[in-house]
């Protein structure tokens, strides 16, 4: 694909939008993307990964309902392509990747999508940047 495409992970966009030290990183290069007219890739099942890592922040007293707002406001306004729910060929690969690299299903569907997209994956979890090596 381009270099100005990429997928990302829930353990780097929460980063982001949680305002983790590592965040900044994440945030840099997806100014730099969105400056080249790029697009971000992520797997279905991301949008639930946010709104369960949202819910439980707040249930933490981490963020307010506005911060939750904001953060959801800002996340549409990314250049986000929602991989569609994946054909059973990729499932099996995902699967597969989930047993290989000792996954969870959920984590194996990013790598799958980085490398069926051919694209970089930006992911804290080491796990996940172990299985794209």
């Amino acid at each position: 694909m381009t270099d100005a495409a990429l997928v990302l992970d829930i353990s780097a966009a929460m980063a982001l939008f949680l305002q983790e030290e590592k965040g900044r990183r994440i945030e840099q290069e997806l100014k730099s993307l969105i400056g080249r007219n790029g697009q971000i890739f992520v797997p279905s099942q991301f949008w639930y990964e946010v709104g369960n890592t949202l819910v439980t922040a707040f249930s933490r007293g981490r963020i307010t309902m506005d911060e939750i707002h904001g953060i959801e406001t800002d996340l549409a306004d990314l250049p986000i392509v929602t991989d569609s729910l994946p054909a059973a060929e990729v499932r099996h690969r995902i699967r597969e990747l989930a047993l290989e690299k000792r996954l969870t299903y959920y984590d194996a569907s990013y790598v799958e999508l980085a490398k069926r997209l051919r694209l970089p994956l930006r992911s804290f979890d080491k796990r996940v940047i172990t299985a794209m090596e």
